[in-house]
């Protein structure tokens, strides 16, 4: 489970025991850490955008959740894949491939 999910269900579980704020105050600080996480890395989002983005693959620059180390990131997006005619994105290198 996402530990924004987790956070989340805590903040509703906690809310039927009574004991709201403490929960209400974790998911707000790992919130927090999500948008300082986007703007502290918004060149490496924006560099995702513009390699990566297209047709099959969008990234929200203003959205994306990234996970970032020292050598780079990992960058949110979504895969578009077509329920009718069974043409999914590979690798953006190659473009779509039927499958």
């Amino acid at each position: 489970m996402l530990l924004l999910e987790s956070l989340a269900r805590e903040v509703v579980a906690r809310w039927e025991r009574g004991d709201l704020a403490e929960a209400v105050r974790e998911l707000d600080l790992h919130l927090q850490g999500i948008a300082e996480d986007r703007e502290r890395h918004r060149d490496l989002i924006e560099r995702a955008v513009g390699l990566y983005a297209n047709d099959d693959i969008e990234i929200d620059a203003d959205r994306t959740f990234i996970a970032a180390s020292q050598e780079g990131a990992f960058v949110m997006g979504w895969l578009w894949v077509s329920r009718s005619d069974g043409v999914v994105a590979s690798r953006p290198e190659e473009g779509a491939q039927s499958r």
